[in-house]
């Protein structure tokens, strides 16, 4: 497989030109790539897929999966954010989010590392506000030459100073 298959996959897939995707998909999986199988589940339907397979790959991959593969991770939180998956509908969120900081702390893209701030910024089901965390990660972002990271930290430290003017004194 080329290095570029992942992103030719997603540019198949918004195309709609399904059954391309699906030739690369199970290409990369008979060579061995977790993250593939999970491409697959996520392609549903268009991969002639009923909800019950599409879960039961979920299930096998989070089970069997290389702790330190990233790019599997990523592909079981965009997953657990579809809410795929034979689990209650709370911990798809806590999967979601889990997965995509273990990719992040393994070193995802910036792209990524984004996103975790912007959760921790807002908040999902299953996990609370934390700017501190929020902040950790944005400079993370930064360091890795995000400028979105640059802008949307600045406007969490205008936020919190703009909190901290209107609390009440103790």
């Amino acid at each position: 497989m080329h290095p570029e298959w992942r992103l030719e996959v997603a540019e198949l897939l918004v195309a709609r030109r399904y059954s391309e995707a699906l030739t690369l998909v199970r290409q990369a999986i008979e060579q061995g790539n977790m993250s593939a199988r999970v491409m697959l589940a996520k392609m549903g339907e268009n991969a002639g897929l009923v909800r019950d397979e599409v879960d039961r790959l979920i299930d096998e991959v989070e089970t069997t999966m290389a702790p330190a593969d990233v790019e599997t991770h990523l592909e079981l939180s965009s997953a657990y954010d579809r809410r795929l998956g034979n689990l209650p509908y709370l911990e798809k969120d806590e999967r979601c989010f889990d997965h995509l900081l273990k990719a992040v702390e393994q070193g995802a893209g910036p792209i990524h590392v984004l996103a975790l701030a912007r959760k921790y910024v807002m908040g999902t089901l299953s996990v609370r506000p934390n700017f501190e965390e929020a902040i950790r990660w944005y400079k993370h972002a930064v360091q890795q030459g995000s400028v979105e990271a640059v802008d949307e930290l600045q406007r969490l430290y205008q936020h919190i100073q703009r909190q901290r003017r209107h609390e009440p004194n103790a």
